[in-house]
């Protein structure tokens, strides 16, 4: 009997069953029943029956996505007696919960990725009863449409292999949601190194120290490749500059393909742009450049055979890369694989920096603005408050009369506010910046000085 076992759910058990088969996984394989999404009675059911299975042999890794969140693994240790001296038997189990079980399948990074980009995730498992699962949620064609459209753009089957009916039943699902769908091939490497580590000799079931086959060995450092690219992942997860993105993608490019040069081109606002190279002055050979550009897939070999090309971007083509004259040219269909995660892994880096650089160029052109317009402020408030003084001495300058005035149709007096009577000159010098002086006119010179009579009487 295995020492090992590895406790699934059925959505899960052929990809496990799978690796087993290949002799991948030396554990024996149980399957216990759970739901997605489980209510808080189911979820006691669960921990009661996690609780019955870690009281027996052997120990057991339990997989789980939300179905386990918040459930800790129980842990009995029996203490036996064996001659003179004591043997402890530790009956466990331990479990690997990610948010969801897409997580256990491929890099969290990259389910990030395609969710955060409308994309609706699907296995193998799931698809296989995806007619149920709509009547178990009481959807009909047209509710199943309009729910998953407020949340999905289109359906991304995460494709383990081990359905050759899969890529069928997501079409089907796809005709009944009105959405596009496309297959991702991810393999159960990803599956595989999260149960047995990069070298996999604790799960395969090998004595320590005997050496393994060939193919073994291929399988292992397939592993160390995949573990590679996501110690990449998580490096440059937090880069803001795309030349440091290059730079770490060509440095790992080199320990994995070990490539005479690696050049990448970098595609914006759809054209594309002056390639970077490493080393600096390796340079495309005649058609190699239009070679990459025409590449439609993630991944592939160069028409020579001797080079790894790689598409970076899904919806959106963020630039080209050519690994150029590899190595170890047999190992290609290895590296096209690798190529195609490390090519996700490049496009999540370069959106970043090139959203960061995007954020920089418009934070630098608000600065520019916000000082021509704090500049222009100035220069208006300036000439505001050049206005107003000019208006302020204006006012000051002009005194202006306005009402009806009563006065004394006698005297000419006029009488204020106060109800005194003034004498027109000066009231009018009270309120006015008008001078008076005096003289006569021609009538009163006449009427107060009349000239003699120039004729004796």
């Amino acid at each position: 009997m295995p020492d090992l076992a590895v406790v699934v759910c059925s959505l899960l058990r052929r990809e496990v069953d799978a690796l087993r088969a290949a002799g991948r996984l030396g554990a024996q394989l149980e399957t216990l029943a759970r739901p997605c999404d489980p209510s808080p009675g189911e979820r006691d059911v669960i921990v009661e029956a996690l609780t019955h299975r870690a009281e027996r042999a052997p120990p057991a890794i339990v997989l789980g996505g939300g179905c386990l969140r918040g459930v800790e693994a129980p842990t009995l240790c029996e203490v036996g007696e064996s001659g003179a001296s004591g043997v402890a038997t530790h009956r466990s189990l331990t479990l690997i919960v990610e948010p969801t079980c897409f997580e256990l399948l491929a890099p969290p990074t990259l389910v990030q990725h395609l969710i955060a980009r409308g994309a609706h995730l699907v296995t193998p498992g799931w698809l296989a009863q995806w007619q149920q699962a709509m009547k178990a949620w009481a959807l009909d064609r047209e509710t199943a449409r309009q729910i998953f459209a407020e949340s999905a753009t289109r359906l991304v089957l995460l494709d383990t292999g081990v359905d050759p009916g899969a890529a069928s039943r997501l079409r089907e699902l796809g005709e009944f949601l009105a959405l596009p769908y496309e297959v991702l091939p991810i393999g159960l490497d990803y599956l595989a190194l999260r149960l047995c580590g990069p070298s996999g000799p604790s799960c395969a079931g090998e004595p320590a120290g005997r050496s393994r086959p060939p193919e073994r060995e291929a399988k292992a450092r397939r592993l160390a490749d995949y573990g590679a690219v996501l110690d990449f992942t998580a490096q440059v997860a937090s880069t803001v500059e795309e030349s440091e993105v290059f730079a770490r993608a060509a440095e790992l490019c080199g320990a994995l393909f070990a490539p005479e040069a690696v050049l990448f081109v970098p595609v914006v606002d759809a054209l594309a742009r002056a390639p970077r190279a490493s080393p600096e002055d390796a340079q495309f050979a005649p058609g190699e450049r239009e070679e990459l550009l025409a590449l439609s897939r993630r991944a592939a070999s160069s028409a020579d055979g001797r080079s790894l090309l790689m598409r970076i971007g899904e919806r959106e083509t963020l630039g080209f890369l050519r690994v150029e004259r590899v190595a170890f040219p047999k190992f290609l269909e290895h590296y096209v694989a690798i190529g195609a995660l490390l090519a996700e892994a490049i496009a999540l880096a370069l959106l970043h920096a090139r959203k960061h650089f995007d954020l920089r160029e418009a934070q630098a052109a608000l600065r520019v603005e916000r000082d021509a317009l704090d500049l222009r402020v100035r220069e208006r408030t300036t000439e505001l408050e050049r206005t107003v003084e000019e208006l302020r001495e204006a006012s000051t300058a002009i005194a202006t009369l306005h009402g009806l005035l009563p006065i004394c149709c006698g005297c000419k007096k006029i009488r204020d506010d106060t109800g005194y009577w003034r004498a027109i000159e000066e009231y009018l010098s009270k309120h006015s910046d008008a001078k008076f002086s005096h003289g006569l006119c021609p009538d009163c010179l006449e009427r107060l000085y009349p000239e003699p009579d120039s004729e004796p009487r």
